[in-house]
């Protein structure tokens, strides 16, 4: 993904998205437990959290259950308002564009799916429009969209001009940055649908290799020190696929899976893609994979389902919108 992330924050700015991350990674959390896991004063703590309240970014949803304090009432707990701001998700495919809404727990609230234009620009204004009706349909103040995160799909790459995968995401989000005013990401789809997983399927490992099998190419995306990876220049996995027309679904996805798994050594093999969207087509391709590693290796199936697709883009936004470091609670 492009638009690294900022480290050199100021305190304030810094404390605030510590204590966001820290909310998140444990759901609910007491100001006095937020102020122990960060390592910084109580005072400062509830003189953020107050402010944050104030903003709708934080709601007290009652008392812990747990009384460890002496004397006094119990801990007040604090989670995240997940629908205080919202954030859009849009894919761009081989042959079709699909725009989408969701809050920040990655609830889907609109979807627009269509036939991709037949060009670059005609794309483009597909994006835009799709996001200018939705807002306008469904009363949405603009201060409420974080931004939108938009996915290139490997199967998709020639409708952007660029040397590698890198190139063409920058073009892309610099391209849609003269028609949106919100912040724009711009990820390879294989990488937005591991992070939507680390972030609404509350994924925790670090290693993970995703396989999306689709139409007429498999698409790998490698998830490395709870990061996504793809390379120089955008372009490791095609060292670990070949794009021969799929036969056989699930053949050619254990096959790939098991490849890439002998290179990588993963933790853990996540599946999708419209032709393993069935239980069956998993289940059968998951047993495959464990037949040719000769061991067993977790797999599971992907959040970012082709139905929801769209999360992809929904997470890369999230992530660096909001959370800024989602994985700063990863073991």
């Amino acid at each position: 993904m492009n638009t690294p992330i900022n480290r050199r924050l100021d305190t304030k700015t810094k404390s605030r998205i510590d204590i966001l991350n820290c909310i998140r990674h444990y759901k609910m959390c007491s100001r006095v437990d937020i102020a122990s896991c960060l390592g910084i004063g109580k005072s400062l703590v509830t003189i953020l959290t107050n402010e944050m309240i104030k903003e709708g970014l934080l709601v007290e949803c009652g008392e812990s259950a747990v009384h460890t304090q002496k004397r006094g009432r119990r801990k007040v707990l604090l989670k995240i308002e997940e629908n205080c701001r919202l954030v859009f998700g849009a894919v761009i495919e081989k042959d079709s564009l699909i725009v989408g809404l969701t809050n920040l727990n990655g609830d889907a609230l609109e979807k627009r799916r269509m036939e991709r234009g037949q060009t670059y620009r005609e794309t483009l204004s597909q994006i835009v429009t799709a996001v200018e009706q939705i807002c306008k349909e469904n009363y949405i103040a603009s201060k409420r969209v974080l931004g939108i995160g938009v996915c290139l799909s490997d199967s998709a790459v020639e409708l952007v001009e660029g040397a590698g995968s890198a190139e063409r995401l920058t073009r892309l989000k610099r391209d849609l940055s003269h028609a949106l005013t919100m912040p724009i990401i711009t990820s390879r789809t294989v990488s937005g649908m591991l992070i939507a997983q680390r972030l609404f399927g509350e994924e925790s490992a670090r290693h993970i290799v995703l396989v999306r099998c689709g139409g007429d190419q498999t698409e790998v995306g490698i998830m490395t020190n709870a990061r996504p990876y793809s390379g120089s220049r955008g372009m490791i996995a095609t060292q670990l696929y070949t794009n021969e027309p799929i036969v056989e679904p699930v053949h050619q996805a254990a096959q790939t899976a098991a490849r890439c798994a002998d290179i990588l050594d993963p933790e853990k093999i996540l599946l999708g893609g419209a032709l393993l969207s069935k239980i069956e087509q998993f289940h059968a391709a998951s047993d495959e994979l464990q037949q040719l590693l000769g061991r067993k290796l977790p797999c599971e199936q992907v959040v970012a389902t082709e139905d929801k697709i769209f999360l992809a883009g929904c997470a890369i936004a999230v992530e660096r919108c909001f959370y800024l470091d989602s994985t700063w609670d990863v073991a």
